[in-house]
């Protein structure tokens, strides 16, 4: 089925407003100074963040943005990974940005250097895929839960 779907660990009823979530936690002090995969994991985030900044400013943040995917296939397969709860979700307006972007460059952005790491940002935001591409949609809007599909799982 086509549509927009989101997974998610928060427990939603029908016609909540859907949260940007990952930003909020990755931005909390107690989250990334509480381990080591925790702070690199913010570091990573704040590198994507100023790439996006310079080089694609009118692009959502990571950090500000609802994540989703196209199929429900996707996002029950990233559900699975993390035990979340996968929701078709609806935009409620009209404006907002959307990005569509491989997910697959997070996993490639692991124990790289500084520069590296921008050039995969930047790969990322340029909507670039890499050879086993998995798409994600970042939107800036809101959304609301249209309906629980399944989980936790």
């Amino acid at each position: 089925m086509e549509g927009y779907y989101h997974a998610s660990c928060l427990d939603y009823k029908i016609g909540d407003n859907v949260k940007d979530y990952y930003g909020t936690i990755i931005k909390d002090r107690r989250f990334y100074t509480f381990n080591d995969q925790n702070h690199s994991q913010y570091l990573r985030e704040m590198i994507f963040e100023k790439v996006r900044l310079k080089s694609f400013p009118n692009l959502p943040s990571r950090l500000d943005s609802i994540y989703m995917c196209l199929n429900e296939t996707d996002s029950i397969s990233y559900a699975k990974q993390l035990n979340y709860i996968v929701y078709e979700v609806e935009f409620m307006e009209s404006h907002g940005n959307i990005l569509k972007a491989d997910m697959s460059w997070i996993d490639y952005s692991l124990r790289k250097s500084y520069e590296e790491l921008e050039d995969i940002a930047y790969k990322y935001f340029s909507g670039q895929s890499t050879d086993r591409p998995f798409w994600e949609f970042l939107f800036d809007g809101e959304v609301k839960a249209k309906r629980v599909i399944r989980g936790p799982f």
